[in-house]
């Protein structure tokens, strides 16, 4: 069980890493202070652009995908384990120590870790954003939509239930909560769009 504890911990740590402030603040600018405030990929790409955003979304999904998969390979036959694993990054993610408890939004994280659960059904969840995203150009909403789809796909489509789906459908739901916000100005339709290129 302690050994247990120091995995599910250990990932913890590892999501907390906060890659979108790390490197913006190596450029010069803090930001939580800049855009939307959050440190995911998005905001970062629109204040320093389109490359930097993609660096700290690779980043953010190495770090849910690597401590996910290296449980994976060493209980196989514990999927579940895995799947509370996948809770902890994101969890460190979005709320990580070394920036008061207030980290980003996930998705790029869970984005990792489901890659590393439930490949093909990321993939087709990964379709679903880019069809939401052509139609409506709001990252958020993409989001939105591709993680509930996963949940829909991995319970459904490959009958993922009982213990092994509950860390899942939690990540799921901490997404949305931390999209809460965003909820609310898609409502009042002040949602903004993505716009490609540089700033």
């Amino acid at each position: 069980m302690l050994r247990w504890i120091s995995v599910l911990a250990l990932g913890f740590l590892i999501g907390s890493i906060p890659w979108g402030w790390l490197l913006t603040r190596r450029r010069g600018i803090d930001i939580r202070q800049v855009g939307s405030g959050n440190i995911g990929a998005t905001n970062v790409a629109r204040a320093l652009g389109l490359r930097w955003g993609l660096l700290v979304l690779v980043l953010d999904m190495l770090k849910g995908f690597l401590p996910v998969w290296a449980v994976h390979l060493w209980v196989p036959d514990r999927s579940a384990w895995s799947g509370w694993v996948a809770v902890s990054v994101v969890a460190g993610h979005m709320f990580t120590p070394w920036l008061r408890f207030r980290g980003g939004k996930g998705v790029a994280t869970a984005a990792g870790a489901f890659l590393a659960l439930e490949p093909w059904a990321l993939l087709m969840a990964f379709g679903v954003f880019l069809i939401v995203f052509s139609l409506t150009e709001t990252v958020s909403v993409a989001s939105l939509s591709a993680a509930l789809a996963f949940g829909l796909i991995d319970k459904v489509l490959f009958e993922v239930s009982g213990p092994a789906f509950v860390p899942t459908g939690l990540v799921i739901l901490l997404i949305w909560v931390r999209h809460t916000d965003n909820l609310r100005r898609i409502l009042r339709g002040q949602e903004p769009r993505f716009r490609w290129g540089s700033p």
